[in-house]
Formats: C-alpha cells, structure tokens, sequence
C-alpha cells in the first residue's frame, strides 16, 4: 500500500498545462518534476507544518483524478441505490479519504528511478493508458498503469493498476462488503461528508 500510494505523485497532469504538442509521457515527465520540486521548495515549510502537504495533494494531484468516475466504477451495482446527492456526498468522502493517504505518504518517495513508456489505447471508449515503472535500487520494479479518459482538452485519471492491481477494484470490493454488512444507509453515513442526507 505504501508504494501504490507514494506512486500517486506522479499522477497530476493536463494537457492545458504543457500544450496540446506535447505527448503524455512527456507530461507525465513535466508533472513529475514539478511536484518534486514543489516538495524541495515547501521541505521546510513541511517539516514546520506537516499539514501542509494536504495542499500540495490538493493543488498538484487531486485536480486530475477524475473521482466522480472512479466512485461510480467503486460503487459498482450499488450506484442506482443512491441518489444524486448521496452519490456526490461519498464521492467528496472517496476523494478526502484518499487525499488523507496521499499526505501520509508522499514525503516517503526518496529518488527511485523512473522508467516512462508511451501512452497506448485500451478499451473501446478513447481511454489511453501510460505506464510508470518505479525501479528503486535492489528492489523489483513496480509498474504503474494509468487508464486516463481524454475529457475537454484534459488527461484525466479513472484509475490506477499498480502491479496489475486495479484502485478501483480493490475500493469496489471493500464498498460491496461494507454495504453489504452495514446496509446502504449505514455505509452512507460512514463518510462524514454525507451527514445530513
């Protein structure tokens, strides 16, 4: 879990920030090192106020995720139990429990490599995938697919497989388990966002 989560930084990238003429792989580069910069630039900030790495999570990464989509695929046969509201409110839940993660655990990335491939076509719906390869010193490499979903000008991420395992997936079935012991209701109102619905 570690790993998966310390490979989310890499993860923050548009179009619109590094111009249509520029390939994925070439944004994932630019983003990459634009948030390791911004991680040398705020250290001592962060180690003054570590809750200050929730905004670099927010500012950098979180824009990029399109977590409407991922807490639908999560939810899996569960979405048309909830209503409109409901569903925003354990989105919003789904988006700050991952955010919390991320904060946790972006200060542990130390320099390992990185290996870029060129994005590629999956699946019939315009998706294109682009893999990360973390290859640190004396360890396997850990390969990082991100299925994006081309949307106004912009790459934005639906999921990520992480040594063929899939975020969403995992998250669908500890929802369906959840749901499935506590009720629709309770589950709901686990997410503290969704109180009041």
């Amino acid at each position: 879990m570690r790993l998966l989560i310390i490979c989310m930084i890499f993860s923050s990238w548009s179009l619109a920030s590094y111009g249509e003429n520029l390939d994925a792989e070439g944004i994932v580069r630019g983003t990459t090192q634009e948030v390791l910069n911004r991680l040398d630039a705020d250290r001592e900030l962060l180690a003054a106020d570590p809750s200050h790495i929730q905004t670099i999570v927010r500012e950098l990464i979180v824009p990029h995720f399109d977590f409407e989509t991922m807490t639908t695929l999560a939810l899996g046969m569960h979405r048309d139990e909830l209503s409109d509201s409901e569903h925003d409110c354990v989105t919003a839940g789904f988006r700050n429990l991952l955010i919390e993660r991320y904060a946790d655990i972006l200060l542990s990335y130390h320099g390992e490599a990185i290996v870029y491939e060129p994005a590629q076509p999956i699946g019939k719906r315009g998706y294109i995938v682009i893999r990360q390869t973390l290859d640190p010193d004396g360890d396997r490499p850990l390969p990082i697919d991100y299925p994006v979903n081309p949307e106004q000008g912009k790459l934005r991420i639906a999921d990520l497989i992480v040594d063929a395992v899939s975020l969403v997936k995992n998250y669908r079935k500890t929802f369906h388990y959840e749901i499935e012991k506590k009720g629709l209701k309770q589950f709901i109102d686990s997410f503290p966002e969704c109180n009041g619905q």
